[in-house]
This record gives C-alpha cells, sequence and structure tokens, in this order.
C-alpha cells in the first residue's frame, strides 16, 4: 500500500486518496498553504532565489524545516504543492520531482505570456528532504505553496504481509524496566532509561518496544543521560559521579568524580557538561580521559542544561532563573535570565530555548541568539502540574507534568497547547524521530507516545 495521491479538486482544493486502514498506511497532514517559493522579485519573493528559472535549468528547494514561510516537520516523505508558472518568456514544460533523475513526466505546460497558470502536484521528497524543479522553457518564475505533507509508513509490505503489528509504529507501547525511571536519552539505537531506584540503566530497542541485554549498573541514584556519539553518560547523584558507558556493548568503561549531587548533563560537540545541583556549578568534562576541566559557578541549585550550537544554557531550580555560558572559556555570559518559579529542564528546538517551571505549571520561551523572553509564560498544566521533562521533536514541544500525570504537545511555532494525554507519573522525555519516549517514574515503566 502505497501513498495516498493528491489530485485536482474544484479550484485548488486536494483531495487524498488511497488506502483508509489507518494502522498501515502513511501519515498525511493537510494544513494551511504556506508559500514556500516565489521566484520573483521584491515584495513577493519568497525563499533564497529571486530571479526566474532558465531554459532546461533545474533547481532545487529546501522543504523539510523553515524555509520561506512552511514549517515541514523533518521525516516527512512527500508533499502536496500548489505550483505556479508566472510569465513565461518561451513555451515550455515544468517538472516537480524528487531527483536525482528527473522523470519524463510534467507537471505544468505553458506557452509564452501565459497568464499566471496553477497546478497541484504531489511529488515524494529525496533523502535530504529537498525537491527539484525543471523548467523547459523559460525565462519563468516559478511559485511553489505547500497544501500538505505525507510522513513516511508505520508498516513495510513485508511486516504487513506477515501480520506483524508489534512492529507498528504507530502502537503505543509501555516497557518494563528498573525502579523510579527518571532520565532518557536517545543514541540513534536505543532509547535508554536511568533507574534512580535500582542504580542501573536499561537499554530498549525502539523498534521491537523491549530491552536489550540485562540492566547495566551504575552509580547510586542515576538521573540524567546524554550521548557523546560514542558513550553514554549517566549523572550518579548519590555519588557525586558520572559513569561512561560504551553504547554499542553497554559495559561500564569509567566513573569519575564530578561535583555536589550531579543530575543534568549535555555534550558539546568536544565534552561533558554536568550540572551539580547542590554545589550551584556546572563543570566541564574530558570524554576521553573523564578529567574535569573547568568549573562554572552559576545560579542556585542548577538542574537542567542544554547547548544551542554555541552557548550552555542552565536551568537554576533555586534561583528562579536561566544562565548562559560559554564552553570554550567555561565563563558566565551576561546576567542570569529570570523566569517562573523553579526551572527544572530545557530544550532547544533550533531558534528558542524552552524552560520548564516546576512549581507553577508552565514553561517559557527564550529566544537562544538575543536572550530575551519570548510571550508569556505558556500553562502546560495545573498551578501545581509540577512540569519537568522537555522534549521538541521537530515541530511540537512536549512537556511531562509528573503532579498531572499528563503529557502535553505544544506547537513550537505558535506557542498554543495541542493537546495533552495521560501519562502515568512522567518525569523525563525523549525523541527517537518518530515516537515520544516518557518515563513513568511510580510504573517503573517508560512509555512510548507516536508523534503524529
Amino acid at each position: 500500500m502505497g501513498a495516498g495521491l493528491a489530485v485536482v479538486v474544484g479550484s485548488g482544493g486536494i483531495a487524498l486518496s488511497g488506502a483508509t486502514n489507518a494502522e498501515v498506511t502513511p501519515s498525511q497532514t493537510v494544513i494551511s498553504p504556506c508559500r514556500i517559493m516565489d521566484t520573483r522579485s521584491g515584495a513577493s519573493n519568497v525563499g533564497p532565489r529571486s530571479t526566474p528559472m532558465g531554459t532546461g535549468e533545474t533547481y532545487s528547494i529546501q522543504v523539510t524545516g523553515t524555509n520561506g514561510d512552511c514549517s515541514i516537520p523533518d521525516g516527512t516523505s512527500g508533499v502536496a504543492m500548489n505550483v505556479t508558472i508566472v510569465g513565461p518568456g518561451a513555451a515550455g514544460f515544468l517538472t516537480v520531482f524528487p531527483g536525482p533523475t528527473r522523470p519524463t513526466a510534467s507537471n505544468l505546460n505553458y506557452v509564452a505570456g501565459q497568464a499566471p497558470t496553477p497546478n497541484l502536484v504531489q511529488v515524494a521528497l529525496n533523502a535530504s528532504g529537498q525537491v527539484s524543479f525543471f523548467a523547459s522553457g523559460g525565462p519563468v518564475h516559478v511559485i511553489a505553496d505547500v497544501a500538505g505533507y505525507t510522513t513516511a509508513a508505520r508498516l513495510t509490505s513485508a511486516q504487513l504481509a506477515q501480520n506483524r503489528w508489534d512492529r507498528d509504529l504507530g502502537k503505543p507501547a509501555s516497557v518494563g524496566v528498573g525502579l523510579f525511571p527518571t532520565g532518557v536519552a536517545f543514541d540513534g539505537t536505543y532509547v535508554w532509561v536511568a533507574n534512580v531506584g535500582s542504580d542501573s540503566v536499561t537499554r530498549i530497542n525502539p523498534n521491537t518496544n523491549s530491552s536489550v541485554g540485562s540492566a547495566i549498573a551504575v552509580g547510586d541514584q542515576p538521573s540524567g543521560m546524554a550521548f557523546d556519539g560514542t558513550s553514554m553518560w549517566v549523572t550518579n547523584s548519590g555519588t557525586d559521579s558520572v559513569s561512561r558507558i560504551n553504547a554499542t556493548t553497554g559495559l561500564v568503561t569509567g566513573t569519575f568524580p564530578v561535583g555536589d549531587y550531579p543530575q543534568g548533563v549535555v555534550y558539546d560537540g568536544t565534552n561533558i557538561w554536568i550540572a551539580n545541583r547542590n554545589s550551584s556549578t556546572i563543570v566541564r568534562v574530558n570524554p576521553v580521559s573523564g578529567v574535569v576541566t573547568g568549573t562554572v559557578a552559576v545560579g542556585s541549585a542548577p538542574r537542567g542544561v542544554a547547548f544551542d550550537g554555541g552557548t550552555l544554557w542552565v536551568a537554576n531550580a533555586g534561583a528562579s532563573s536561566v544562565s548562559r555560558v560559554n564552553p570554550a572559556t567555561a565563563t558566565v555570559i551576561g546576567s542570569a535570565i529570570p523566569v517562573d518559579d523553579a526551572p527544572e529542564f530545557l530544550a532547544f528546538d533550533g531558534e528558542l530555548i524552552w524552560v520548564t517551571n516546576s512549581s507553577v505549571g508552565t514553561v517559557t520561551r527564550i529566544r537562544a541568539t538575543s536572550a530575551a523572553v519570548v510571550g508569556a509564560p505558556i500553562s502546560v498544566g495545573s498551578v501545581d502540574a509540577s512540569p519537568t521533562g522537555i522534549a521538541f521533536d521537530g515541530s511540537s514541544i512536549w512537556v511531562a507534568n509528573s503532579n498531572d500525570g499528563t503529557l502535553t504537545r505544544v506547537n513550537a511555532t505558535t506557542g498554543t497547547v495541542t493537546g495533552t494525554i495521560p501519562a502515568g507519573t512522567p518525569s523525563q522525555v525523549v525523541f527517537d524521530g518518530t515516537s515520544i519516549w516518557v518515563t513513568d517514574t511510580n510504573s517503573s515503566r517508560v512509555r512510548k507516545f507516536r508523534t503524529g
């Protein structure tokens, strides 16, 4: 069963046709049309190009991510796109295709001087999330508006033939782990869970929803986790240390002292950074030697730490503020940024830093480039919802409200809450590229939710 087909209906609407079994078809989302490209210059221009396409020219654009006026999620396999030609100087045709090989079919034919003419096409994206345009005759301007997108099928044809419903990515899962799971991380292959009550870490295969091997013994009260490309790092709050685990073998390759009650941990591409809650510091750790190479005083009781590609962000739970740190110099940048009461964890969406404020049931947004707070705090549950864990899935922010027993989804662009679902006693959250994984502390399980 393939992707649904887009056909022209009426004057610009679209219909998605194909199999209707929601368990096996791709996920199709119709959106308010957004302009991703307009090659005309001046006020009409959208996208990086402001000149017409020439005769025999092929031009490619990025579709996934934020481009033009559109934000299309990663993992999109195809889009419904309304394509318009404007002011053709010669007769020709336009072909829209994923590349690299151009098909012989055309999507829109035109003659010299033809009035602006649209046509709606359904086109797959290439592996990089791009689509290409070919103009046989030019010059001609091209406008492209995205009206919907399709994500990949949840079951392969082979899995469907074997009735492998256990492999359905859309089916929620619940996997038993150790006692009182808190931290959770993804290494590109496995989901990792820190079990604070059993001093261990569990690995989970997200494709089979099953644990891999035996639980891995680490230090006392494991909490935060981060992946450095080779190893998984686990903060042991009760023993003031961090454990390094080979992500392939699951073997502990070292345990190193770091500071008083370490919790949050992040990798900046060069070093490991750890937030020591009781000493109000973050420390820089060499990932090869495990040696602390820098210590930075931040606000009171730092809990979560995040990296935006250039700057470290630290949630100071005891000071109701967020600190910025230069990872190269190990120095604080500017003044602490006030947020709501008891900030716990942070997530970066490519533009904004999102901070959970555990004592007041809100999330604060901070623009990474300016360190300015954006808008009013967003309520994600009751006043005492106690939002803690937070993650970004490419389009939405997911927040674990531990006291409310819910998981809240927020549109990352608008800041609007778009859904709340029961999640046991959620603590922390991670995205594996397809699903959201949430540690359910009181049930000693981790729960999986499809993001679509």
